[in-house]
């Protein structure tokens, strides 16, 4: 009898409606657009999520943004933390935390 498993899916952006009207934080905002080459079909998530499962994998990324973005959060964890919050935004203020 086969053993169970856990498998990790990390699909990123996948083209649902949920990606169509998701929130922007704050009342009134602009709605960002997603690039669809950042996206994922569903029909491929669904496919590549089939196959890791099937396969006992322990994890499956889907789009090569987030394998690109998993990949930096292995290495350099700090680096990430910098892309994704603040740093390539631009420079702190004075009295910014």
């Amino acid at each position: 009898m086969p053993r169970g498993g856990v498998t990790a899916l990390c699909p990123g952006f996948v083209r649902t409606p949920l990606l169509e009207t998701f929130a922007t934080g704050s009342p009134g905002q602009r709605r960002h657009d997603i690039p669809l080459w950042l996206c994922a079909s569903p029909e491929n998530g669904r496919c590549r999520c089939h196959r890791a499962i099937r396969r006992n994998k322990g994890s499956v990324v889907i789009t090569p943004m987030a394998r690109l973005l998993w990949w930096i959060a292995r290495l350099s964890p700090g680096l990430l933390d910098w892309v994704t919050r603040q740093g390539w935004r631009g420079k702190r203020r004075k009295g910014d935390v």
